[in-house]
């Protein structure tokens, strides 16, 4: 990746839009980037990270992004970063703007996040959706590198690049395995772990349960005085038991079969005498039926006069039913006669209204025809008015005219006085807003000291409160062990006292159904006394799957409590260690009273920050309203002058004209008066007229109409009446052919036309039940004939008794089945866990040495991951060395140290420096402040140079480097500029932050950052 192009606005302490060219820098390829502390130089590089990755640069100062908007900006100015790059020949443009909330508003205003490439000056979107997310992938895919990856090989902040040189074995192997992504197989290992502790305790657990349940066979109810001496040994012989129980179940499989021979034998008699009494059942029912028909006939003939009536008043109905459409239609066209009728006498009387209504109008035009004199002359008498009218208005335009012009050159001179004291006002509050703005920005300097030792105590404090946090939950999680612990054991205990219950409540169930004398189909004993302690609470299958279901759910929770507090005791000693190392030694009272007083220094300067701002827009706002104000007094000044003139010359104008008409002056609105009263006359007249004349016409169409329409209802009438009077007589001839002797007959007949269909329904349902009555009376006679009732009572009690006998015959089977069932499922259960277990065995051998290899059991305690990033970590020595040694005049070169570390610490990425002028190798912690800053650069350039020879998509084309050339002297430093010198001539670009003169002197070009006075900074390029 080469920059080409940043542009930030209201960015950090860049208020303004700034721009960094860096084609211009191009052509040098080495460059510094000076300026005073705090004033914005690594800003520049949160700004390359912020467009990159959305967030800032280093460690400390990767905070969240609102805090990348500048102090400085107004409402009005978004907070944005663009930034033009090249990858392997291709140009893109990333433009990102943050989000922000505006003052008074609840919500945040939207960020914006786009990518484009640039191709022949025009630019194409390269994502499908503008936003975040797929903008953040797409340039990890043309880049090559994480976040964290890009700040550890092209962006080296401040203090980040020499963690790799001082770390430990530890720290190196996550930097390792973030650059080179090897945590994939810490994670293979992670897994095989947890697999291996799977797969034990599943062992384990397979290894109580087969013991469980061997030990609880003593107490099936088949068991015999071998199997009981078998199961008392201290070492369990599975395969012989498991052959014995087979052999006694074979046993037991026998007596079943005797047992189901006899219950078929009893079912197949009580089968027979069900069978006869159901057939007396059968005939004494058919007696019973014949008794109720008869009485349901006797019921019906009761009804017999009924329904003669309803038969009758059904054919009448029928009847009238043919005759009423006829009768509706006679009186449909009556009403319609009628109807008409009224309409003709409607229209008659309209007409002779209209009639009247036309001779009124013909009187009226006469009258408005001898007018037509008196409108002309009112016509003419307008017209002379309308001409008059024009200079009147002349002499009162120029009257209002000066008096507007003088009421506006009084207003001109009281604005001019008024001005004046507001620019006198708004000069003092100017002089004083200053005043305040130079003590603020004194109040203001000590924030970066404060914040650094604000930065240090959080980080302190974090360590000594992470202890305190993991003492806690290590005395929480200590109790939660013990209690899971006799959890587990309680309900084990209680588990194998509920199996024995189970065993013993079987046991006597089957004793309750054998005589004395009769042969357990088990033991074969004769006696059946039941045994003191059986007769306890019975136990069912499903109670006895819960307490079970209930240890395996204990000892799960308790193996899951065991890790943890495992996990937790070895994370506090890890952190132990580090508070030993950073050497905290205060308590976390006495750090928090150091980090309030710092926080309340911070807060109080803060707020004088955020005032600032505030003054710097007020002074701002007054500046500009003085000038504002300032200009408006001479503008005033200027308009009183014009309006003073312009009052004078229109004061002529009026005078001229008043002395044209003669000296008296006459209002334009008095003699517009007059006009219009005499225009509303002539409108009057004319209006008359106008109307007169519409109303003649009117009238005349009106009264056509109504001639036409009184002709139409008279013939519509006639019609009418005519076709009436067939109606009639087609109705009175249908009367008489239905019988009906009157229409009063007819009416009666009416209204039982509704209930034709209910009338009908209950006749014929009335026949249909009486005759199927008679028939089933008569089948019921014939097959009785001869016949006599039955007493059957004797056959169910004997049936009720067999059927006794078979019921318990089948309980007992089903006793005998639940006792097979039990033997059958022990047997089942062992063969199962002991595969199960042998299984595992297999599996547990090769997950082990798989596991041990992962993770280092080995005498080098190198896991396999670590031998992975050992390959990368030997080639990166050597890349170094080869600069290292140059820079250090041949004295000194990196090597791995070998040993293994002590109490099992992690080993096998821990670096020594040989140095050549004792001949023996040392830690490089040892190293100066000077010579460390070389080793680190050359460290992050050796691994530069692998990373690229093992990744040939990605290309390192620009470095970036944050301070340390302070620490060099002259010697060093000129022999790492040269180093710096040789990688720009491979075609690199590489930028250094620094406040050392001599790289000013000797690099052509730079980037130089400049604070104002008002505390928000700017950047240009420089080259010479």
């Amino acid at each position: 990746m080469k920059p080409i192009r940043l542009t930030m606005h209201a960015f950090g302490p860049y208020k303004d839009r700034t721009t960094i060219d860096f084609e211009r820098l191009d052509e040098h390829g080495l460059f510094v980037i000076s300026g005073p502390t705090g004033a914005g130089k690594t800003t520049i590089f949160d700004a390359m990270t912020y467009a990159l990755y959305g967030a800032a640069s280093g460690e400390d100062r990767s905070a969240e992004a609102r805090a990348l908007r500048s102090d400085f900006a107004t409402d009005d100015v978004p907070t944005t970063v663009e930034f033009t790059f090249r990858v392997r020949e291709r140009t893109y443009r990333v433009y990102r703007q943050l989000a922000y909330r505006k003052k008074g508003n609840k919500t945040d205003t939207p960020r914006k996040d786009e990518l484009y490439e640039i191709i022949e000056g025009a630019e194409h979107p390269i994502v499908d959706r503008q936003m975040k997310t797929e903008v953040d992938r797409t340039l990890q895919q043309l880049i090559g590198f994480t976040e964290e990856q890009f700040t550890q090989l092209v962006l080296l902040p401040q203090g980040e690049f020499r963690k790799f040189l001082t770390s430990n074995t530890e720290n190196k192997e996550a930097i390792l395995r973030k650059i080179f992504q090897t945590g994939r197989f810490s994670a293979v290992e992670e897994q095989l772990k947890q697999r291996v502790k799977e797969e034990k305790a599943s062992y384990d657990t397979l290894a109580d349960e087969l013991t469980y349940v061997t030990r609880s066979l003593n107490e099936l109810p088949f068991t015999v005085q071998a199997l009981d001496e078998e199961l008392n040994e201290s070492h369990l012989h599975y395969v012989a038991i498991m052959q014995e129980i087979e052999r006694m179940m074979e046993q037991y499989e026998e007596k079943k079969t005797e047992a189901t021979r006899q219950t078929k034998k009893a079912q197949k008699e009580a089968d027979a005498t069900k069978t006869l009494y159901d057939q007396a059942e059968s005939w004494n029912e058919r007696f019973r039926t014949y008794e109720v028909k008869k009485k349901e006939r006797e019921a019906y003939l009761a009804k017999k006069e009924e329904r003669d009536r309803r038969a009758d008043e059904w054919q009448r109905a029928q009847r009238a039913e043919r005759v009423l459409p006829k009768f509706e239609e006679y009186n449909e066209r009556l009403q319609e006669a009628i109807a008409v009728k009224n309409e003709w006498n409607e229209v008659k009387e309209r007409l002779e209204r209209t009639e009247q209504a036309y001779e009124e109008a013909n009187r009226a035009y006469a009258e408005i025809v001898k007018e037509e004199p008196k409108r002309d002359a009112l016509r003419l008498e307008l017209l002379d008015l309308e001409k008059r009218r024009e200079q009147v208005a002349r002499l009162s335009e120029r009257k209002a005219t000066f008096e507007r012009l003088d009421q506006e050159a009084q207003q001109a001179a009281k604005q001019v006085e008024e001005a004046g004291v507001t620019v006198g006002r708004l000069t003092d509050e100017v002089r004083a807003l200053k005043t305040e703005v130079k003590r603020n920005e004194k109040r203001i300097e000590p924030y970066d000291e404060k914040l650094v030792e604000h930065h240090a105590y959080e980080q302190q404090l974090n360590v000594l409160r992470q202890l305190e946090e993991l003492k806690a939950r290590e005395r929480q999680l200590s109790l939660q062990y013990i209690e899971q612990k006799q959890r587990k054991n309680m309900q084990e205990e209680a588990t194998i006292r509920l199996r024995k219950k189970w065993l013993t409540s079987e046991a006597a169930a089957l004793r309750h159904h054998l005589e004395d004398g009769e042969p357990c189909p088990v033991c074969g004993s004769l006696d059946h006394a039941i045994v003191e302690g059986e007769e306890e609470e019975a136990v069912s299958n499903e109670a006895l799957e819960r307490a079970e279901e209930a240890l395996r759910e204990a000892t799960s929770q308790f193996a899951d409590v065991q890790a943890r507090y495992e996990t937790v005791q070895r994370e506090y000693k890890q952190m132990e260690i580090v508070r030993q190392e950073r050497h905290i030694f205060q308590t976390i009272a006495q750090l928090e009273e150091m980090h309030e007083a710092t926080l309340e220094a911070m807060r109080f300067i803060e707020a004088e920050r955020k005032k600032r701002p505030e003054l710097l827009k007020q002074l701002e706002e007054k500046e500009t309203a003085e000038q504002r104000a300032r200009e408006t007094y001479e503008a005033l000044q200027r308009t009183a002058q014009q309006r003073a003139t312009a009052r004078a010359e229109a004061k002529v104008a009026y005078e001229t004209t008043l002395e044209a008409i003669g000296g008296e002056e006459q209002s334009i609105e008095a003699f517009d008066d007059v006009v219009t009263k005499r225009r509303a006359t002539y409108e009057q007249v004319m209006e008359r007229a106008q109307r007169v004349e519409k109303k003649k016409r009117e009238v005349e169409r009106q009264l056509t109409e109504e001639r036409t329409r009184e002709k139409e209802k008279h013939d519509e009438y006639e019609k009418l009446v005519a076709h009436g009077k067939r109606v009639r007589a087609a109705y009175d001839a249908l009367l008489e052919r239905e019988q009906f002797e009157s229409q009063a007959t007819f009416e009666d007949a009416i209204p039982h036309i509704e209930n034709i269909e209910a009338h009908r329904s209950y006749v014929e349902s009335y026949d249909r039940d009486v005759y199927a009555l008679e028939q089933a009376i008569a089948a019921l006679e014939e097959q009785l004939e001869g016949k006599e009732r039955v007493d059957s009572t004797a056959l169910l009690e004997q049936w009720t008794k067999e059927r006794s006998h078979v019921e318990e015959m089948v309980a007992y089977l089903h006793q005998i089945d639940r006792q097979l069932e039990g033997g059958t499922n022990v047997l089942k259960r062992m063969r199962q866990t002991m595969q199960s277990m042998k299984d595992i065995e297999q599996r547990l051998a090769t997950v082990q040495d798989v596991y041990d290899m992962f993770k280092g059991d080995n005498p080098q305690k190198i896991s396999f991951e670590r031998f992975i990033q050992l390959e990368y970590f030997e080639r990166i020595i050597q890349a170094a060395n080869l600069r290292f040694a140059k820079l250090s005049r041949g004295q000194y070169q990196f090597v791995r140290r070998d040993e293994v570390a002590r109490h099992g610490a992690k080993s096998g990425l821990d670096l020594d420096i040989y140095d050549e002028y004792t001949g023996q190798a040392r830690d490089v912690k040892t190293l100066s402040g000077g010579e460390k800053f070389l080793a680190s650069l050359c460290l992050s350039l050796g691994m530069s140079d692998v990373i690229q020879s093992f990744n040939g998509a990605i290309s390192i084309e620009t470095l970036f480097i944050d301070e340390g050339f302070g620490t060099l002297d002259e010697e060093s430093l000129q022999e790492a500029i040269k180093v710096l010198i040789d990688l720009q001539q491979t075609g690199r670009m590489i930028g250094v932050i620094s406040h050392v003169d001599e790289l000013k002197r000797t690099l052509p070009a730079r980037i130089e950052v400049k604070k104002s006075k008002d505390g928000y900074s700017t950047a240009s390029v420089e080259t010479t």
